[in-house]
């Protein structure tokens, strides 16, 4: 879709994962290796319990260690209920805060 809508995904700052299904996690593979190619230098992932883990996954297999890739940072929000709002991304455009 980003394709036939000539959207310039090499400017992605920060993705955010609804589930941390395969499903959810599909896109993420294709969108490192635009950004390292573009030579981005981070990218923020924001998602649920057990995201962490799969995106490193990800990131591993995918991005090639030997040459300049972005690096990754990534937050999960907690399946604790929680009354109070915390920031979980921040850049000079938004700010985003999440909620158990």
């Amino acid at each position: 879709m980003a394709a036939d809508q000539r959207l310039r995904l090499h400017f992605t700052r920060a993705a955010f994962i609804l589930s941390s299904t395969e499903d959810s996690l599909d896109g993420l593979a294709p969108l490192l290796l635009t950004l390292q190619q573009a030579g981005a230098a981070s990218l923020a992932v924001v998602g649920t319990n057990g995201t962490c883990d799969k995106v490193e996954g990800i990131v591993d297999t995918i991005l090639d260690k030997r040459t300049n890739h972005p690096q990754v940072q990534t937050c999960e929000t907690t399946s604790e209920v929680s009354k109070e709002w915390f920031q979980v991304y921040q850049d000079e455009y938004m700010m985003v805060r999440a909620k158990s």
